[in-house]
Formats: C-alpha cells, structure tokens, sequence
C-alpha cells in the first residue's frame, strides 16, 4: 500500500523490483503535536507574534555625546587663547589649520555670512567658525571625517556636507585669487 502522501504517479508507476528497494512506509507528516509534546503551529504563531509586538531600539537622533556640544569648538577657543600674545612664535592655531588666526578670521568675514545657517527649534547648527575651521582642517590634514567629528563634536554626516558647501563658498569668494 501506497503512503498518503505519495503521489500516485510515483507509487503506481514503477517496477515491482524497484518499488522493494525504496521504503513505501514513510512516516506520515508531522502532527500539530512533536514528540517532545510541544504544539508546533501554536509555537510559531506565538514566536510571530513576539516579533511583532517587540519594540525596536532606535538610533539616536542626535548621539548624546554631540548633543551637548558648545556653540563654537573648545578646541579653537582654546587655541585662540593661546595665539593672543604669541605673535612671534608659531602657535598651535596655525600648526593645527595651518594659517594664522589673522588669516582665519579674514577669511571667516568674507564666508561667514554664506556658510552659516540657523539655528533650529530641534538643535543648534554648527557655527560658522566651526564650518571653516572643519574645512580648513580637512584641507590640511586630510583627515577622515569620522577623526574630524570626533575632533570637534560633529556627526561624519554633516561633515560630509559641510565640507563641499565650504568648498564652494571659498572658491566663489575667493575667485580673484584664484588663477
């Protein structure tokens, strides 16, 4: 006799001698119940509707190590601290943007308007000097913009933009200069 589940093709369609050689007494399909006495249809339903009930861990918005970050780099404020009554020897300022702090503000009147944006309800946007001093530090080093966010508190992401706006805007300023 033909297993249940067997198709009657395959049952009715062979030889006898082969027919011998492949066991006909299958076991039959699972029941709702394993051995083990669990209900296995009850068990999958239950593991869907765990996952569908679990709450997800979302990312953050903003990482709380940026989001208390200061409305301009302690880094450059610290920096320019330093450069005020060193004129004559090479300060950190310039060793770490590679121009003076003259340089630096000259440059940040003639951008700054351009690059900077507004603060918003949800979060304050990264100030001016900070964009520059981004930037000019990506030009200088070459720097990962993962290495420059945590430099100076900022996501790679806004980085990552914040660089070519930069770009853009000291190229179209600074035009003249430009051969």
């Amino acid at each position: 006799m033909a297993h249940p589940h067997m198709p009657p093709a395959y049952a009715a369609g062979f030889a006898a001698g082969f027919q011998t050689a492949l066991p006909l007494n299958l076991p039959p399909a699972l029941p709702a119940a394993c051995r083990c006495g669990c209900n296995f249809r009850s068990s999958v339903v239950t593991f869907v509707e765990i996952g569908r009930n679990r709450k997800i861990k979302r990312r953050y918005w903003v990482r709380p190590s940026l989001r208390n970050r200061p409305n301009v780099s302690p880094i450059l404020e610290d920096f320019r601290k330093d450069d005020i009554n060193r004129r004559n020897i090479r300060s950190k300022f310039n060793t770490f943007l590679r121009i003076s702090s003259e340089e630096f503000e000259i440059l940040l009147n003639l951008t700054g308007p351009m690059i900077s944006k507004t603060d918003t309800r949800w979060r304050n946007a990264v100030s001016a000097s900070d964009r520059l001093a981004i930037t000019l530090r990506y030009l200088a080093t070459g720097d990962s913009y993962f290495s420059l966010g945590t430099l100076f508190k900022v996501s790679p992401q806004v980085i990552s933009l914040i660089i070519p706006d930069v770009c853009q805007t000291l190229v179209s300023t600074l035009s003249n200069y430009l051969r």
